[in-house]
């Protein structure tokens, strides 16, 4: 009777190095063997990626961003800058945040971000061309820097065609808002102060509620805006 052979190794290794005032995860992730590696999600504190990148000793392939956040993609284009490399990600639909990084930053107070895109979004052949073109330019393509208005961002949900996505019931965790929060690696103050400021309320429950279905409330995974039913009626 053979023995069942040993399960190889993985020669797959990650770092995490938690970056901003956010203290959001920027992770390292190479192959041991090849030392070739790509960065997710360099938010910020690029001083501390890129010591991390020495101490491992790894050469970066690609940057890899999961969503438009400041602090997961406010480094991106400058270390995509000194890297000399692509950036992969994320989903066209956080273009809006992309476009926007600079602003979210002053929101916070936050120094040294850029405007980014998502390289890719007009298929693979645009990207690589793009990814050329960047690598060049050193980031100073028109079209990386130029940013538009919050409002010409949006689009009304009349404009999309209704999709039969197959979504069923979710059976997996996470079922809570808690642990929702917990899996997105969310930290934040309990008494953080409120950054989202509307002037007129009344907009939330009528416009903005009929034409665009209220964005705001799937801004965070802790649901920290809701449109809520009391004695007094709708309200954020």
């Amino acid at each position: 009777m053979t023995e069942p052979a040993a399960k190889p190794k993985s020669s797959l290794k990650v770092a995490i190095i938690p970056v901003t005032a956010f203290q959001q995860n920027c992770s390292l992730i190479w192959d041991e063997a090849s030392k070739i590696g790509a960065v997710v999600d360099p938010g910020g504190d690029l001083d501390l990626i890129e010591q991390g990148i020495k101490e491992a000793g790894i050469r970066i392939e690609k940057i890899l961003l999961t969503h438009g956040h400041i602090d997961h993609a406010g480094g991106a284009d400058e270390l995509r800058a000194k890297l000399g490399v692509k950036i992969e990600g994320p989903h066209p639909a956080d273009k809006m945040l992309l476009d926007n990084i600079e602003k979210q930053a002053q929101l916070y107070g936050i120094d040294g971000v850029r405007n980014v895109k998502p390289a890719f979004k007009k298929g693979l052949w645009v990207g690589l061309a793009n990814a050329g073109l960047e690598t060049v330019l050193n980031g100073a393509s028109p079209w990386t820097l130029r940013n538009k208005a919050d409002y010409a961002q949006l689009q009304r949900v009349d404009d999309y065609p209704v999709l039969d996505r197959g979504w069923v019931e979710r059976t997996l965790p996470p079922r809570d808002r808690l642990q929702g929060v917990y899996y997105a690696s969310t930290a934040h103050e309990e008494d953080q102060p409120v950054h989202l400021k509307v002037a007129d309320t009344s907009i939330c429950i009528g416009q903005c509620a009929e034409e665009f279905q209220n964005p705001c409330t799937r801004f965070c995974p802790a649901g920290v805006y809701e449109m809520v039913q009391d004695e007094g009626g709708k309200r954020l």
